[in-house]
């Protein structure tokens, strides 16, 4: 009787490691630190903006990753001619930041995703420039 407990009880045990193992592994949200990156400017928005990314000039096989607020959104983020859109839902007041990681530069370094923000009143559009082996970059976004 004391036997079968006990083995219950590690198999318990097991079960327990085992869901902790992939949660930690596969389903935790990754935050970077601002301080990692090179901030490149700073814009004035009302309300929740709409950002969308692409490369701009010529297609040369940019890869990026793609952080906001330290949380990785897109990862290994293929650049091309067509816009990828992440609309921000419900952003408080005050200051928040996209952060640029460049995964590969393509033919003609650096690699410099086209940023377009859409607010309820105007969109501003800027290219953040970053290095694979050497300075991400990052923008500042005020929320009004």
């Amino acid at each position: 009787m004391k036997n079968r407990r006990n083995r219950l009880l590690l198999l318990l045990l097991l079960l327990l490691l085992c869901s902790t193992a992939i949660w930690y592994l596969f389903f935790r949200t990754v935050r970077i630190s601002r301080e990692a990156f090179v901030q490149q400017g700073i814009t004035t928005v009302k309300g929740s903006p709409e950002i969308s990314i692409w490369d701009y000039s010529a297609v040369d096989g940019d890869t990026i990753d793609f952080y906001f607020d330290g949380k990785l959104i897109f990862k290994s983020l293929g650049l091309g001619d067509t816009a990828v859109t992440y609309k921000s839902i419900n952003l408080s007041k005050g200051e928040h930041w996209i952060g640029i990681k460049a995964i590969n530069e393509g033919f003609n370094p650096p690699a410099t995703p086209h940023i377009s923000i859409t607010d309820e009143n105007e969109k501003f559009e800027f290219d953040i420039d970053s290095w694979k082996d050497s300075a991400s970059g990052s923008w500042l976004i005020k929320v009004e």
